[in-house]
């Protein structure tokens, strides 16, 4: 099994890469992003408290994020795996290995996104404009 990361910054594009990878390859895919707006969408309690930590700028904590990608690599756990933002802390990193250690599925390859500074801030500013994510703002960038 392939476990790959794909880490960068807000805005560096790990999701655009992450759709060209699962197109051409078989991998199940999580975006810690995408099940947290899910969840802010759907209006549930951890939607809520989600939200009002998005929008401070500050990021979900350890737990929950863990207990949502340990649920979804045991339900894909024969799939190859393709991670966008996860892990984002020592805890979380050390989290992934123990998940991954006790599933068998050998160790994560790490790719890394680099973007310039002021590149990220045109097309985070732009995606708020486009999607509406109120946590894309100057003051939180």
């Amino acid at each position: 099994m392939r476990n790959v990361i794909l880490f960068g910054a807000p805005g560096a594009g790990k999701g655009t890469q992450s759709a060209i990878i699962r197109e051409k390859f078989d991998f199940a895919y999580i975006s810690t992003g995408e099940i947290l707006r899910a969840e802010i969408k759907k209006g549930s309690e951890l939607g809520k408290q989600a939200e009002q930590i998005i929008n401070r700028g500050e990021l979900v904590s350890d737990e929950i994020i863990v207990g949502m990608i340990k649920s979804f690599i045991s339900e894909n756990n024969s799939k190859d795996l393709l991670l966008d933002g996860f892990p984002r802390t020592v805890k979380q990193a050390e989290a992934l290995d123990e998940i991954l250690k006790t599933l068998n599925r050998g160790e994560a390859k790490v790719v890394e996104l680099e973007v310039n500074k002021d590149v990220l801030m045109q097309r985070l500013l732009k995606r708020a404009e486009i999607e509406g994510r109120k946590d894309d703002n100057e003051t939180t960038i």
